[in-house]
């Protein structure tokens, strides 16, 4: 699975999200893995408490995802994502809510 980060309006990659792992420039790689590591313990992912991650951040791509776009926000980037975006699995009929 891999799916990538762009800012809004250019076509210049930010960063990649393959397999549980971060593609790009180092420095921003390093940036993003900072952040995630600073995060321990937050939960990332699908809310309220579906598929996501508390530690371990870019291994889970529902928590790389959430995690990465709001590493961007905080930057003050509009990032946009294309590519293989993870989608939580359906809720079963009659499930509780």
């Amino acid at each position: 699975m891999t799916f990538i980060f762009f800012e809004k309006g250019t076509r210049s990659p930010l960063v990649a999200w393959q397999d549980g792992r971060l593609i790009g420039r180092q420095d921003r790689v390093r940036s993003i893995l900072g952040y995630s590591v600073a995060l321990r313990g937050r939960f990332f992912g699908v809310e309220p408490l579906g598929p996501g991650a508390i530690e371990n951040h870019i291994r889970n791509p529902f928590a790389a995802l959430d995690l990465i776009l709001e590493f961007f926000r905080e930057q003050g980037i509009l990032a946009i994502v294309k590519g293989d975006i993870p989608k939580p699995a359906p809720i079963p009929d009659g499930a509780i809510q």
